[in-house]
Parts: structure tokens; C-alpha cells; sequence
């Protein structure tokens, strides 16, 4: 099933960054989503370039100093993820990469644009597994699948758990399914159902959609 992505494909994107975020101050520097198989597409460095652009356009208008609730930066990284990559524990900042205060952090682009390429790598080859990306999908699709794991990007917070946000099919999968993370079955889970939303309530379709406009449009000169 394809539900996800059938729906998706009826929802307009409203939020599409221009083509001039490719001459910014602040391009974020990437590298390409290496190959795990060679029936599955990778993204080079420029397609990953462009997510990261959408994403930030569509999520703050590239404000490297926004604050919304707890999740900050441009990209609105959550403190689920800060946790995750070390950047912060239960007492505070950690000062890595030199990063001990929030006001350091939402001046550092570089460290924002870090977490974001560290969260695709890790999460490319989980989103195979699950079933998420597969087998000839195109490029457009394999970056959708990408934007859409960084939408549901606390879905292994406890508390995202505990709060009921993650449904009793996903419950299902994750205990079968134990080498999986919840987000690449929540990935897989919307990509044949279309039924799942992030902690926010919106839509997965909505960073789908964003990740192929990417691809598509930012990156159509490039790739």
C-alpha cells in the first residue's frame, strides 16, 4: 500500500522556499546519504543541501535564532534530539562543539546544520529496514521518506510514548520488530496508511512533500 503517499500527492505544499536560499549566507555544507544497497537510491551532497533548506525555510523562514517551545534553531531541533547527539543531558548543555548555553546554540549554524545531517545519516539505512524507502524508489521519494523521519523526530521520546501520541499499531510493530527505531516504523507505517500525524498534530504529508519539492525544484539544476 501507498496511502501515504497517494494522499500526500492531493496536499499542496505551502510553504516552498525560493531558489534564492541557494545563494544565502548560511548554506549549510553536506555530504551525500552513502549507498547501503544498490537497488535503493542515495542523495548527493546538493539534494541534501536542499532538504535542509526547506526544511528550514518551511519551519522558520531560515531563522537560525528561532525558539518555539523546546525546540530551537532553525530547523526547530527538539531537546529530545539535542539529548540524543550529546548536545544536552538532564542538567543542561553539554559544550559540545563548544556549545554550553542556548544563546551559543542559536548563533551557530554550522552545529544546527551538524544535527540535521547526523540525524539523516542515522536514520537512512533504519528507514530501509522498516520498509519505509525500498526498493526503486525514486530519488523525490527517498528524500520525502527522509523529511518525513525528521518530522516525527521525538518519536522515541518517552514522553511522546507516554503521552499516547504513538499508536497501539506501532506499539505492535516496534515489539516485533525490536532493531527498528520508532521513527523509521512510523515512517513506514504512514508511507502504507497515512495515518500518522507528528507530535504536533500535523500531517505527515506536509514534510513529504517538502523533502520531493527539494529534490524536484531546489535541487532540479543540480542532480
Amino acid at each position: 500500500m501507498e496511502t501515504g503517499i497517494t494522499q500526500a500527492a492531493q496536499q499542496p505544499l505551502l510553504s516552498k522556499a525560493p531558489r534564492t536560499v541557494l545563494s544565502g549566507n548560511s548554506i549549510p555544507r553536506t555530504t551525500s546519504i552513502s549507498s547501503v544497497s544498490s537497488d535503493i537510491v542515495t542523495l548527493n551532497a546538493f539534494e541534501v543541501r536542499c532538504i535542509l533548506l526547506q526544511i528550514a525555510y518551511m519551519e522558520t523562514e531560515s531563522n537560525v535564532a528561532a525558539v518555539s517551545g523546546d525546540r530551537l534553531g532553525q530547523y526547530l531541533i527538539s531537546d529530545f534530539v539535542l539529548k540524543h547527539y550529546g548536545y544536552k543531558n538532564n542538567s543542561g548543555w553539554t559544550n559540545l562543539d563548544g556549545i554550553d548555553t542556548q544563546e551559543l546554540f542559536l548563533e551557530n549554524a554550522a552545529v544546527q546544520n551538524k544535527i540535521l545531517q547526523l540525524f539523516f545519516d542515522d536514520n537512512y539505512e533504519k528507514l530501509i529496514q522498516s520498509g519505509a524507502i525500498r526498493a526503486n524508489d525514486s530519488k523525490a521519494v527517498v528524500a520525502g521518506m527522509l523529511a518525513l523521519s525528521y518530522q516525527f523526530q521525538d518519536a522515541e521520546n518517552p514522553n511522546t510514548v507516554q503521552t499516547g501520541k504513538i499508536n497501539n499499531a506501532l506499539y505492535d510493530l516496534i515489539l516485533d520488530q525490536a532493531n527498528y527505531n520508532y521513527n523509521a516504523i512510523k515512517c513506514q507505517i504512514w508511507r502504507d496508511q497515512g495515518s500518522q500525524q507528528d507530535s504536533l498534530g500535523r500531517a505527515g504529508s506536509l514534510f513529504f512533500n517538502a523533502g520531493k519539492y527539494a529534490v524536484q525544484n531546489l535541487a532540479a539544476d543540480y542532480s
